[in-house]
C-alpha cells in the first residue's frame, strides 16, 4: 500500500543577508496574521554577508530552526564553510573568495576590526575564533534542499 504525505504549506524566504530587524519584522507580521499557524518557513540561505546585523540574524535563524522552520545553505554559507574548514587544502582559496566577494561585514558583526593587513586565511581563522560554537555549527551544517509534495527548494 502506497503511503501519501499530506501536502505541507510553506512560505519561502531568500537572501536575508544580515538584515535581522527586517527579517524579525517579517516573521512577526506573518505570525500576527496567522500565516504561521499552518505553514512552515523555508529560508533559502544567504543569512550572512552584506548586512549590518549578521550575528543577530544567525541567532534568529538558529531560534527559528529550533521552532521547526527550515534553514537551507546558500552560496555565502558554502563559501564561508569552505574557508573555515582548515582540513580543506583549498581553505586559503575559499577564504580569499569569501573575503573578496562578500566584503567584511561578517567580521565586523562578530566584533573583529578588519584592517585588510593580513591574508584572507588569517581573517577566516580570526572569525572562527570569534564565532560562538552554535553559530559555527549552524553555518557549517546547513542542508542544501527541502522537499515536500508541492515543492523542491534549493
Amino acid at each position: 500500500m502506497k503511503q501519501t504525505k499530506t501536502p505541507e504549506n510553506v512560505i519561502v524566504i531568500a537572501d536575508t543577508h544580515g538584515q535581522a530587524d527586517a527579517t524579525e519584522k517579517l516573521v512577526s507580521k506573518l505570525d500576527n496574521r496567522g500565516d504561521l499557524k499552518d505553514r512552515r518557513l523555508v529560508f533559502l540561505g544567504d543569512y550572512i554577508d552584506r548586512g549590518p546585523a549578521i550575528k543577530q540574524l544567525v541567532g534568529l535563524a538558529i531560534d527559528l530552526a529550533q521552532e521547526g522552520h527550515v534553514m537551507l545553505a546558500g552560496n555565502h554559507e558554502y563559501t564561508l564553510g569552505q574557508a573555515l574548514d582548515f582540513n580543506n587544502p583549498w581553505a586559503d582559496f575559499w577564504a580569499h573568495r569569501w573575503l573578496q566577494n562578500y566584503q567584511d561585514q561578517m567580521l565586523t558583526s562578530y566584533g573583529i576590526n578588519y584592517t585588510g593587513a593580513h591574508p584572507p586565511i588569517y581573517w577566516a581563522d580570526k572569525l572562527r575564533q570569534y564565532l560562538p560554537q552554535s553559530h559555527f555549527d549552524f553555518l557549517t551544517n546547513l542542508d542544501w534542499a527541502f522537499e515536500n509534495d508541492q515543492l523542491v527548494a534549493v
